[in-house]
């Protein structure tokens, strides 16, 4: 216990080294970045705080064992060690299965056996669900258990997505990456469903993404309920009252202002955010230079050429915001050289099905 548990945590490919950094935080230790994951190891008591505060974190799984399994007997002659009873007794579970480049490659089948292998710890559900991963590759096989809420990215407030949403995850990620902290301005025109304003407001206020709900993994083996009270009690301790940033968002559409006003109002930071609806290429900003967070339409969400847009954008970039710290999110190369500017540095990442690019503009 003192050299600490296995964990995997799922990000957004792209996204692992911002993760790494906010995982280690959050008392992980051992981080190391592989392609949509990152592996590291942390006591009970730093799993339960990266499950209830990390924001950049898709999910996170306690490995339980890994062994080669080439045959279903074998799987289940291997599973079978481990010590079930500690884990799933008593409550229902759900498994999910994957596998690659593996002789077991009939996902039903392998998730029958597991079934079986467990049916003799099945209880009422009243000790909630457990979410087992079972990945194959190469014929080696992996069983982790999901320690946090299945989907620490989808925080509950957005109940209005409005049209391509930003993941949650993903938008406290780019402030991360931006260099923005609590206490500096931040503007995000074209703001949409309001996600990228949330977050920050939330990243504050230091909020907790479900501080009422206990995570899955409390009654495992060294996560008592007393450590996850503890884990609460500092966690809500540290949040503030106050907004300490000036944010604002600003939309040219009138219904996606209202839609991201109740999501705000949900996520509990809707009077904490200056809403405005307003063409982002009439105003002129006024008071200290601060952050300038944009996300513009694309794909499917543009009507006009992206190009002439993205070009427009990098025109009133020049004129107004020089002095400004600018993240862009562009779509593809073409977008990126309508801006006009070539950024001081990039991400690349996974959005919408698609790889696209973060850029950051620093003051001139």
């Amino acid at each position: 216990m003192s050299k600490g548990l296995d964990v995997y945590a799922v990000v957004l490919p792209g996204l692992e080294e911002i993760a790494a950094c906010e995982l280690l935080q959050l008392g992980a230790r051992d981080a190391v970045c592989d392609t949509g994951g990152v592996t590291f190891r942390a006591s009970p008591d730093a799993i339960m705080r990266v499950g209830l505060r990390a924001r950049t974190v898709t999910r996170v799984l306690l490995r339980l064992s890994s062994f080669n399994a080439r045959s279903i007997n074998e799987m289940v002659r291997k599973a079978r060690r481990i010590d079930w009873a500690r884990y799933v007794q008593g409550r229902s579970w759900r498994l999910h299965v994957s596998t690659h480049r593996s002789r077991l490659w009939h996902s039903g089948r392998i998730a029958d056996a597991l079934n079986n292998l467990l049916s003799d710890f099945q209880g009422d559900g009243s000790g909630g669900a457990v979410d087992i991963f079972v990945r194959l590759d190469r014929d080696r096989c992996q069983l982790s258990l999901c320690a946090s809420h299945l989907r620490m990215d989808r925080r509950g407030y957005r109940i209005e997505p409005g049209p391509a949403p930003m993941r949650e995850s993903l938008a406290s990620a780019l402030l991360y990456w931006s260099g923005w902290q609590p206490g500096r301005r931040l503007w995000v025109p074209m703001c949409g469903s309001g996600t990228l304003a949330i977050e920050a407001a939330q990243i504050d206020l230091h909020a907790s993404l479900d501080i009422q709900k206990p995570l899955p993994c409390v009654g495992w083996p060294g996560f008592s309920e007393r450590r996850w009270r503890r884990v609460c009690e500092r966690a809500k301790a540290m949040q503030r009252k106050k907004l300490g940033s000036e944010i604002a968002a600003s939309d040219l559409r009138e219904d996606m202002i209202v839609l991201a006003r109740h999501n705000a109002e949900r996520a509990g930071v809707e009077a904490d955010i200056s809403w405005v609806c307003c063409d982002f290429f009439s105003l002129t900003p006024d008071g200290h230079p601060g952050w300038l967070v944009l996300n513009p339409p694309y794909g499917r969400r543009m009507g006009e050429d992206i190009h002439v847009l993205y070009h427009r954008i990098g025109m009133q970039l020049k004129c107004l915001f020089s002095d400004w710290s600018v993240l862009v999110v562009t779509p593809d190369a073409g977008c990126e050289r309508a801006l006009g500017r070539a950024p001081s540095r990039r991400l690349r990442f996974r959005h919408g099905g698609r790889w696209v690019h973060a850029l950051m503009f620093e003051p001139i």
